[in-house]
């Protein structure tokens, strides 16, 4: 019974963070008719960046997250809505879906330049003991 609890629990917990992702995709689409895959890479560059601000570079908890909520998230969205999205207006459903590929793409590559996985930040940091 136990483990019926856990299993139930987690998969609440996943179902839940499904159904956000599902409604911003939801939501992006009915608003701007663009299917935007991007938008999980868009918060993994978040999510990075909060983890640069504090876990290496050691700033407090809420300063980091409202730079990445308040800065960063709205300046990333801007710059992708102005340089990227709004040529879009008028171009067909192909392309739009393209684009939105090609961004998830360019910021994956960008995150994998700034936080090199083979640099072993977070591994060092996690061997550590308590």
């Amino acid at each position: 019974m136990h483990q019926f609890l856990e299993y139930t629990v987690s998969g609440l917990a996943i179902a839940a963070i499904y159904a956000i992702a599902a409604s911003g995709l939801v939501l992006t689409y009915t608003t701007t008719g663009i299917f935007n895959f991007a938008q999980g890479a868009m918060a993994m560059v978040a999510a990075f960046a909060y983890w640069q601000l504090h876990v290496a570079w050691h700033w407090p908890v809420l300063l980091s997250l409202a730079v990445c909520l308040l800065v960063l998230g709205p300046l990333l969205g801007v710059l992708l809505d102005l340089g990227v999205m709004r040529r879009l207006e008028g171009a067909p459903e192909p392309t739009r879906l393209v684009v939105t590929l090609s961004v998830l793409v360019a910021l994956l590559g960008a995150a994998l330049w700034i936080w090199n996985p083979r640099s072993g930040a977070l591994t060092r940091r996690s061997s550590k003991a308590p």
